[in-house]
């Protein structure tokens, strides 16, 4: 009894929704994957002073909805909000009103994200194989993907995509299922009003990949017949596709005719001269090697490391092959024509691939195009094909009672392994990239300035001020986007001024920056004059143009900043020293035989 009980539970399709497999396998998904969301939500909620990596970028201008007054002629605020989508931008806007911090949203988001894109991807999988336990294994595998990349745990534009595109193709394998024979009329609350809706948010939210939605709207009319590939003879299909095709191009006029600011998008000729985008810099794309760069890099390739996690997504290369060989894996005949979706997926991901690296930065980066497709193909993939040989080994097992028994709780334990306990077994699951802020007394004194004070650093700590203190900073790594010009030349120019003040042995040169850029604190790492301190951060790009000027610091020359008494340092933790740039500008200067050492001395910060 148990060899049918299980095969009935695990491989044998289902005729209708309210099944009783359908719910359980639906539950358990949903539970499997809110397990994981509040792992990550234990984290984020573990300190006052944790923020998610991307959120640093995205989110901490919004704390403007608030207090309007905050980040005055702020640059980088100005810049993240204006290239935050508007849909994005909506929803944090929503939650502020009803009292919601917007840090503390953006921690709460991934549960809710996680949870609509795990439902929507059960219902997707059953429409290609209608069987419970595969939409439950493809459900498992892309929560466990989701939650090995920091992509829906960022609550950036970048994770909409998971929800609204997962939802998108729901509703397009629907209506191909659905509109076989059937009049328009019967799809139309089906397929056609939701997909509407749904397209229109991808593009409030993540505009790019309406661009492969439309490529894949646009293939779903080319089908294979009698070994040919021929057109739709449905009229309603080019109904379809051409309202949808109606809301992209809506969408994309919206932002086309959009003007920024901070236009225009950096060329590709412009890119190569900078060293930004070459190893080593913030925004590394570029390589010498072309294997490399067109296929693992990371913003630039088809593939790149870390891209089938779960090792488990591997079970997905053998689909092709499965569904080639029905004698041998008889359930291959339960998979629905819609599987050709994934192949269009795949197809629309590639092409948008290779017109992103023709157009190179207006479509923005080309992996963007196929991260996320590859993980939808592969999990959907893997599921049908364990699904497969978990139905073929049990029609082709010759043991008999007691010996098919123990195969058959010898496989369940297999799934489990494979589905369940992975995880426990993966590093860095799930993968959140929560920041800890390690200096609290200065966030908290700095929180207390006025609105418009601005701290200058080249330190990491500093990428937290904005977030934590609320306050402006004149650069930080996190900040250094270098794919617009009209913010990045000016960031740029901040980023060497801001060097060279803080290695240059003249007094005067070091107030006029402060006086320039209207500096209030400056906070300094202890071993900021230190050989080679440059040349191991982040700031490191900009060595060549610096050079002249660091260098005889690291020589044993003093630097003006590190001359000061110690009396115009506010607070020193976690190795850093904050600094009251007024104090700076109060300083005489000195007789060179101070600055060498000498009278004083002993009181200077370097000390």
């Amino acid at each position: 009894m148990l060899i049918p009980r299980l095969q009935k539970w695990l491989t044998t399709p289902v005729k209708t929704a309210t099944d009783p497999r359908v719910i359980f396998w639906f539950s358990l998904s949903l539970a499997i994957a809110t397990t994981y969301a509040l792992a990550a939500l234990r984290e984020a909620f573990s300190s006052p002073y944790v923020v998610q990596d991307d959120a640093r970028q995205y989110v901490f201008w919004m704390r403007r909805f608030f207090d309007p007054s905050l980040f005055p002629n702020d640059r980088i605020a100005d810049y993240f909000q204006s290239v935050s989508p508007v849909g994005y931008v909506t929803l944090y806007r929503l939650a502020a009103v009803v009292g919601i911090d917007p840090l503390v949203f953006n921690k709460l988001l991934p549960l809710g994200l996680s949870l609509v894109t795990v439902g929507c991807f059960f219902g997707l999988t059953m429409t290609l194989l209608p069987v419970p336990f595969a939409g439950f294994a493809a459900s498992v595998l892309l929560a466990q993907t989701m939650w090995m990349k920091d992509d829906v745990i960022s609550a950036s534009p970048r994770s909409f995509v998971y929800p609204f595109f997962v939802a998108f193709l729901y509703v397009l394998a629907r209506h191909g299922a659905h509109g076989e024979g059937q009049a328009p009329g019967h799809s139309v609350g089906r397929s056609l009003l939701p997909g509407l809706v749904i397209l229109a948010l991808l593009g409030l939210f993540y505009p790019q990949y309406v661009l492969v939605a439309a490529a894949m709207l646009l293939l779903s009319l080319v089908q294979w017949r009698g070994g040919r590939l021929r057109l739709s003879q449905r009229a309603w299909d080019y109904w379809f596709c051409a309202s949808h095709l109606a809301v992209i191009l809506a969408v994309l006029l919206y932002y086309a005719l959009a003007t920024s600011e901070f236009d225009p998008v950096v060329t590709a000729a412009q890119a190569r001269t900078m060293p930004e985008f070459w190893p080593g810099g913030r925004s590394f794309f570029f390589n010498e090697n072309p294997w490399w760069f067109y296929l693992v890099g990371d913003r630039s390739g088809i593939f790149h490391v870390g891209l089938l996690r779960p090792a488990t997504l591997c079970l997905g290369l053998a689909l092709p092959v499965m569904l080639r060989s029905p004698r041998r894996f008889p359930l291959a005949q339960s998979v629905t024509p819609q599987i050709g979706l994934l192949l269009r997926l795949l197809v629309a991901s590639l092409g948008m691939w290779g017109l992103a690296h023709l157009l190179l930065f207006r479509l923005h980066l080309p992996s963007r195009y196929l991260d996320h497709s590859w993980r939808f193909i592969m999990a959907i993939a893997a599921a049908i094909v364990l699904t497969l040989a978990l139905d073929a080994l049990w029609r082709w097992s010759p043991l008999g009672g007691k010996g098919r028994s123990l195969l058959a709780w010898g496989m369940a334990g297999l799934i489990a392994a494979l589905l369940l306990v992975y995880p426990v077994f993966a590093k860095d699951f799930p993968l959140t990239k929560y920041k800890q802020g390690h200096a609290p007394q200065m966030y908290a004194f700095l929180a207390e300035q006025p609105a418009d004070i601005r701290v200058a650093s080249v330190v990491d700590e500093v990428n937290n001020i904005p977030t934590f203190s609320r306050r402006s900073i004149l650069i930080g790594r996190e900040y250094a986007i270098p794919y617009h010009v009209g913010y990045y030349e000016e960031f740029r120019e901040r980023a060497i001024a801001l060097i060279r003040a803080q290695y240059t042995t003249d007094l005067a040169e070091l107030q006029q920056f402060i006086r320039t850029y209207d500096i209030d604190y400056w906070v300094l790492a202890r071993n900021a004059y230190t050989p080679g301190y440059v040349a191991d951060i982040w700031i490191n790009q900009y060595l060549p143009e610096v050079i002249e000027t660091v260098a005889p610091v690291e020589q044993g020359a003093i630097a003006a900043l590190a001359s000061l008494p110690r009396r115009c340092s506010v607070l020193q933790e976690a190795g850093l020293t904050l600094i009251d740039a007024q104090c700076v500008l109060d300083q005489r200067p000195r007789g060179r035989e101070d600055l060498a050492g000498g009278a004083g001395g002993s009181d200077r910060l370097s000390s």
